[in-house]
Formats: structure tokens, sequence, C-alpha cells
């Protein structure tokens, strides 16, 4: 096989029958650069073209499998994954739609060949499949992702639209499709698995066995056999417009760079650089998804649960309201948390602390055993108020949301779990998970 510099190829299973690519940047949690894509073009073609193999595994090296395109530029030759450069400014600074639209399209091109392609393709997903990652994913034939993988389109946020539409309407239910693309929010493997986004998720460790199984089971019949039973189930989608729909996709996202909010994002990028920008972007999404998790509260007067959403205790209020007259430091801020921490209210903070610890030491308990040991820790009836079903699933959810944000900056589980104990006192604290991370490891 040949020699790249930006992907890696192997062959695994049974009589090396599946071919395998890597994507291997790492360092850059393997961002699409334009070098990359074509190198990942050229190579399917190669292993289109060997009848020997009969399916194909992408995945990618390191901790992720791909954060999405590489927005830096790359190789002397632009950015955003476009080889050749086409006139997208005019000589007064004016933004050109068909010079961007037309750079897009030929990326486009490798996205739809590889849906296309004569052999079967096997994605396997872990740590983030977002943005252009989550579009290379979702135009494999068959997707795997381990549990805890994160997959969705954050560019939605002001970056275009997807180039591809994710071709969500075609491999899930309309409702979901629309929600995730007007949020731009990510969703885990296991939930991407519920609402039909991928075939299967795994628990991480067993990923890549259980892929390899999964094409290597697929690789029985012969290449030509498997590639006539491909085309079949293409033209349906074909014959839906899969085609036409990807390339008005393509056509929308760089129209999608000439709105009202992308020229905000713009001027942020501007501003205040790429990962400032993007904290800027994500922050008004953050912690006001509450209407997906209701925390039940006790009703005073009634003794029901009631699922409005719970008001910050008043020591969270105080700590908030220093935070936007004094702008002290992170560490400033993190110390003001960490005492809000320890004076919540008993009704906020021993429960929501405890069972994130459970959770934390253990992520295969179940809703019933956490629920039971939070009944022997409260010394009550399983049924009273603190250890409600309803919040066990709220604050493992959250659990998940903060642990997989902590390690966005850390590499330590330990670090990632003190930081998220750390953040327990406050639902809805528009506070990074950074600052809890950098307080951790000092900690």
């Amino acid at each position: 096989m040949a020699e790249y510099e930006n992907i890696a190829t192997d062959r695994v299973g049974t009589d090396d029958r599946v071919g395998r690519i890597t994507l291997n940047r790492p360092e850059k949690m393997n961002a699409l650069s334009q070098e990359l894509l074509y190198e990942l073009n050229d190579a399917l073609h190669a292993m289109e073209a060997d009848d020997d193999i009969r399916s194909i595994i992408v995945r990618g090296a390191g901790r992720t499998f791909s954060a999405g395109y590489d927005l830096t530029p790359s190789g002397g030759k632009g950015a955003d994954a476009v080889v050749r450069r086409h006139r997208a400014v005019d000589e007064k600074g004016r933004r050109l739609l068909m010079g961007i639209r037309t750079g897009m399209q030929q990326i486009t091109d490798i996205h739809l060949y590889f849906w296309n392609m004569a052999k079967i393709t096997i994605a396997q997903v872990h740590g983030y499949a977002i943005a252009g990652g989550c579009e290379l994913a979702m135009m494999a034939d068959l997707v795997v992702a381990a549990n805890d993988a994160q997959l969705g389109h954050p560019g939605l946020r002001g970056l275009g639209t997807s180039r591809t539409g994710v071709i969500w309407p075609l491999v899930m239910g309309m409702r979901k499709a629309k929600e995730l693309y007007y949020t731009g929010e990510n969703v885990t493997g296991a939930e991407a698995e519920e609402v039909g986004m991928i075939n299967y998720a795994w628990p991480k460790d067993e990923l890549e066995d259980r892929t390899i199984a999964f094409a290597d089971r697929i690789a029985v019949m012969s290449a030509d056999h498997l590639a006539i039973l491909k085309l079949n189930m293409n033209r349906f989608y074909e014959n839906m417009g899969i085609y036409s729909s990807v390339r008005s996709s393509t056509d929308l996202d760089a129209a999608g760079q000439f709105t009202g909010f992308s020229y905000d994002w713009q001027e942020k990028m501007r501003e205040m650089g790429m990962r400032d920008a993007v904290r800027w972007r994500d922050g008004l999404f953050r912690d006001n998804d509450w209407y997906k998790h209701p925390t039940p509260k006790p009703d005073a007067e009634e003794g029901t649960q009631s699922t409005e959403a719970p008001a910050a205790t008043p020591a969270v209020e105080d700590v908030l309201t220093k935070l936007k007259t004094a702008s002290p430091s992170l560490v400033e801020m993190t110390k003001m948390l960490d005492s809000s921490l320890q004076s919540a209210s008993a009704s906020v903070k021993p429960r929501a602390y405890i069972i994130m610890q459970l959770l934390l030491d253990d992520p295969a308990l179940s809703d019933a055993e956490v629920q039971k040991k939070l009944a022997e820790h409260f010394d009550v009836p399983i049924t009273a108020g603190k250890v409600q079903m309803k919040h066990v699933r709220y604050w493992r959810t959250r659990t998940r949301e903060r642990l997989q944000g902590a390690l966005r900056y850390t590499d330590d589980d330990a670090v990632a779990k003190r930081a998220v104990l750390a953040s327990a006192s406050n639902n809805y604290a528009r506070i990074d998970m950074q600052v809890f991370v950098r307080d951790a490891k000092g900690g």
C-alpha cells in the first residue's frame, strides 16, 4: 500500500479481507485538512480497485475520530479543505458567493464518492465526530461508535450550514434531525444509536474488536456481490434525491456565510481569535437546555413533585452577581464557586454532589442502584424527595456531559473528575468547564 503523511492504511480480518484507513493527525484531533482529504480520496480509490478487500473501516488515531474541517491555512494552499483556491474576495474585500461555493464543492465530491464507492464502508467513531468529522462519518454505509463518543455539527451555529446536510434527513426521523440541525448540539454514541443515526454504540474498550468483527462478517461475501447489494440500496436514496440534496446543502453552506448570525461569528473570530470565538458561540447554548431534563422539586403545599427548573440557590446567585461586577480571574472565579458549593442549600448540593460522585466512581451503576445508595446516605426511604429517580436520571446526564466537557481540557481522568465535582453546586452557571479543570489541576 502507498505511504501517506496524514492517513495510515492497513488490513485486518480473515485473510486481510478488511481494509482499514486511519485518519492520522492526532495532534490536531484529526482535523480534515486539504492534504488529509485528498490522501483519503486516493486511498479509497486504491482499496476500491483491490478485489481482495471487501469492506473498509475508517477510524481516527489518538483520542478522537475527527474534530471537523481544518480551519487554519494548510500547506500553503488555503484553508477549510480547499486545495484549489477559487476567487472568494474581490479587490474591495467583498466576499464572493460562487467562489466560496465552488471550493466547497470540491470536497463534497469526495464525500459523495465515499458514499457511493463499490465497497461496504464502516465509520468507527470514538471521541469526537463533529462538524466535518460528522459529515464524513455519516457518508459511510454503516456507523459504529463508543458509547461516550460525541456526534454533531456545531458549525451550524453561525459557520454556515452542513456541507452535506449530514444526510440526517435520510438516516433518522425528521423531528430529531431538525432539532439537532437547529441547535448544533452533540449527542453521545448511545443517544445516536437510539435515534437511528448510527448502527451500534459499544463500550470504548470493545469498539475496535467489535468493529473488525462486524466488517469481517460482512466480508464473507465476495467484493462484487457486496457491490451489487450496495448499488441496490443506494439507488433508493438516489431516487429520494440524495445527490441533489447534498449539492444543495453545499450551495446553502456557502450562502450561510452571509447571514446576520454568521457575520457576528466572523467578527468575533477577527476580534477574539478562533478559540475564544468558539467559547462565545457555544456559551450562547450552554446550560439552557434544562427543558430536556427538568429537575423535580418538592411542592411545599401539596407534597407533590414539580418539574419546573429549579432556581439557583442564594449562595450561587450571590456568586454570579459578583462575577458580573468584579470580572475576577479564573482562579478567583473557581474559589468563589467552590465556596458556593460548600454553602449551597441542602436541597441541592448534597444530592447533586453525591450522585455525581457515585457515577464518577462507578459509571456502570444503574439508576436503581444509585437511588438505593442515596437513600442509604440520607437514611430515608427510597421514595423521599431527595432520592427520586428523576433526580438520578437528570444528574446522570449532567455528570456525563460535564465529564466530557472537562476532558476537552485535560487527559487526566482524576483532574476531570475533580472538576466535575467542583461544578456540582449549580446547574445553570455559565462558567466554562475549563475554569474548574484549571483549578483541579492545581488541587
